[in-house]
This record gives C-alpha cells, structure tokens and sequence, in this order.
C-alpha cells in the first residue's frame, strides 16, 4: 500500500519502444526519416534500429526507401492500427503532454481528463486538417484547467529542453540580425518571377528557415531540426498552425526532392512558403531584436 501505480505505458512497452510508437502513431498522419526519429526519440541509434526493423517486421509500421535512407510511418492497414494507436494515445502519447504540462499545477489536481476525437481513436484527420482533442484537469477548488488556457503556467519550449529536443541558449543580438538580414535577402530574391519558380522555392524555404530560427533564437533557444524550428513559430512568432505547417510541408517535400529526387513542388506551394515567410518577416520586425 502506498505505493505508486505503474503507468501502464511502461509496463507494456520499453523506454525506446515508447518514444518510437508515441511519434509514429501518436501523429499517424506523418512520416520521419530514420534519423529523425533517432534524434527525436533521443535514444541510442542501434536501439532505435532495432525497433523500427521489429515494428515493420510485424508490420505494424511501413517503410518506404527515399535515396539512401527509409522513411518510416504507422500502418494503417495493419488489422491492429486503431487498438495499438488507442494505447499509445491513451498511455504515453497525448496523455504524456498532457501530464507533463499540468505538472507545475500537480499538488492542486485531483483528476485529468482527455476527451474529443483523438482521445477516443476516432479521428482520420488528413495532414493539415484539424483533429479534436481536449483536457479538462479538476482542482480542489472546482477550478477547471485547459491546456488551450493561454494563462496557464506551462512553457511548451521549456518542456521541449526536458525532452532534449531543443537547447536554450541566451539569445544573440548579431546572430539574430544576421540571420533577420539574411531571410530578407533571400525572400526578397524569392519573390523575383524571372527566376525559375524552383530556384524560387528554394530561395523561400531558406528564408523561412533563417527567419524561423531566428524567431527561435530571440526566444532564447536553439535546435538543428530543422522541422522542430517551423513546428516552434506557433510559440516564438505567434503564428497559426495553418501557417507553420506550410513550412513543414516545404520541409519534407525538400526533403523528398533532395534524396528520391522527386520533386512534387509547385507554384502554389512557393506562393504559400513566401506568404509564411513574410508574415514571420513582419512578427520579427514588430518584436524587435533581442535587448
């Protein structure tokens, strides 16, 4: 008696076994490169590995060769894919965020509740479309807590350095102008029509990228993932998850283009890059360099 009860995350799965399950079916719509997970699991790169091979081997994930890397992602025809997305959810995936965000208010809890599509395993949201979750945690005064509670004294950056997934580092004052300068620069050379529109998107991802890690940096942060660095502007720039997942698209069809050679880019998504990218241009000239 006493003592505390096991999560049940961790009594079905192992610590590498649940990183690499919570980012492939606790986001099922995405898929990562080998490495990506690697980095984003922070486990060793032979544990991961051999994760990865025993998931697609039981075919529960899928696997699909991009140059000389695989990408991996949940299997939505395995006959178990909407049981074992449930666990994940449920345990380890957002039940986990959503533990680590009330942890400053634990002592006040007496119970959390996750509710809405995605906690039930219901949802079949396509990428870039929205899926319902919501929380609901209940105090010892009847005072309802809600993660969408601007107020609430949780830093989703800060709980990403516990998560070693990004660096806090003090921010940079000529770094930052630097990187500000030369965001410009190249969307100014983005927006330019007799280049090729392929050489233009490059431009504007580039610029969206040095802009976004330089929002990063006046925060006071630093990561090399790229992707984490676009996914951080709903944080560091304010800006609306319709916004920041344009960038993460341009991100993995680059991506796609450098390593299959594939190149599924077109206008509308350059138009969409150099629109994202001038409103983190604006956000950054509004907030103004680091003091």
């Amino acid at each position: 008696m006493g003592s505390k009860a096991p999560n049940l995350g961790d009594v079905l799965f192992g610590k590498t076994q649940r990183r690499v399950l919570g980012l492939l079916f606790g986001d099922a719509e995405r898929s990562y490169f080998a490495n990506e997970i690697v980095r984003l699991a922070a486990s060793g790169t032979g544990a991961v590995h051999r994760e990865l091979a025993a998931l697609e081997g039981a075919g529960l994930i899928s696997a699909t060769r991009v140059g000389n890397q695989k990408h991996y992602r949940a299997n939505r025809a395995s006959p178990i894919f909407e049981e074992l997305r449930g666990i994940v959810v449920k345990t380890f995936g957002v039940a986990g965020v959503l533990r680590e965000a009330l942890a400053p208010l634990a002592p006040k809890i007496h119970a959390a509740f996750i509710y809405g599509s995605l906690a039930k395993g219901t949802d079949t949201a396509a990428r870039g479309s929205t899926t319902e979750m919501r929380s609901r945690a209940v105090s010892s005064r009847s005072r309802r807590y809600s993660l969408s509670d601007r107020k609430m004294p949780s830093d989703p950056l800060q709980n990403l350095v516990g998560a070693r997934q990004l660096k806090a580092e003090p921010p940079d004052r000529k770094e930052f102008e630097r990187l500000v300068q030369s965001g410009r620069a190249r969307l100014a050379d983005a927006r330019r029509r007799e280049n090729s529109w392929e050489s233009r998107f490059d431009l504007a991802y580039n610029a969206a990228h040095a802009l976004a890690l330089a929002a990063l940096r006046r925060a006071g942060y630093r990561s090399e993932n790229r992707y984490l660095v676009f996914q951080c502007l709903a944080h560091t720039a304010a800006l609306a998850a319709g916004d920041w997942r344009v960038l993460a698209l341009a991100h993995e069809r680059r991506n796609q283009a450098e390593y299959s050679g594939e190149y599924s880019i077109d206008e509308r998504l350059l138009a969409e890059v150099i629109r994202a990218a001038e409103l983190v241009l604006a956000k950054l000239v509004e907030a103004g360099p680091p003091k």
